[in-house]
């Protein structure tokens, strides 16, 4: 009797360690390199290129063995610089813009622990003034990617390289200047 209760444990033990949560949490933190795309304005100056980091937290539900679903908040600082001319004058001017986003995006997984990802991403400018570098940013964005995830039993690693381009469909009514970002996202995150 004792044997077979000990391998009715063991089998409830190794199904447990080897089934798919369909759950997952998330913190982020991610670096990036930005500017501002102007698109087609006539302009006497430009931007150059600056850095950004990202805070967030996600949280993804896996569909099927292929693919995922994945929301969160995330809050990011771009630091922006850039130049204009008036004259034999150059000026130059430096400024940050701040973003609190809601990523809606589509995870497709493939090769075990490789995956790509694409969707929509809201943004809302925390700190837009009639001073501020650039057109207000608050609008919808898109975003794609390609990245590794690994899972140690409950605990899942990733590392993401993504492309975002904010502002696409702008809240304000004018989207001259989109600020674009590529960079790194990296996370951990808790499978249930």
């Amino acid at each position: 009797m004792k044997l077979k209760l000990t391998i009715l444990i063991l089998a409830l033990s190794v199904m447990q360690a080897y089934s798919q949560a369909k759950n997952n949490i998330s913190l982020v933190y991610g670096i990036s390199s930005n500017t501002i795309f102007m698109g087609r304005v006539m302009s006497d100056g430009g931007y150059d290129t600056g850095s950004g980091i990202i805070y967030g937290l996600n949280y993804s539900r896996n569909i099927n063995n292929y693919l995922s679903v994945e929301t969160g908040l995330h809050y990011s600082n771009d630091k922006v610089s850039g130049s204009s001319f008036s004259g034999a004058t150059t000026y130059h001017f430096n400024g940050e813009i701040k973003m609190i986003s809601i990523p809606v995006i589509a995870k497709f997984g493939f090769f075990r622990y490789l995956y790509a990802d694409v969707g929509f991403t809201a943004d809302f400018q925390t700190n837009y003034t009639s001073n501020s570098i650039g057109t207000k940013q608050s609008g919808i964005g898109l975003e794609g990617g390609l990245g590794i995830a690994y899972n140690f039993g409950k605990i899942r690693l990733f590392v993401n390289p993504y492309f975002q381009e904010h502002n696409i469909i702008s809240c304000a009514g004018k989207n001259s200047y989109n600020l674009v970002d590529a960079g790194y996202k990296f996370g951990a995150g808790y499978n249930f």
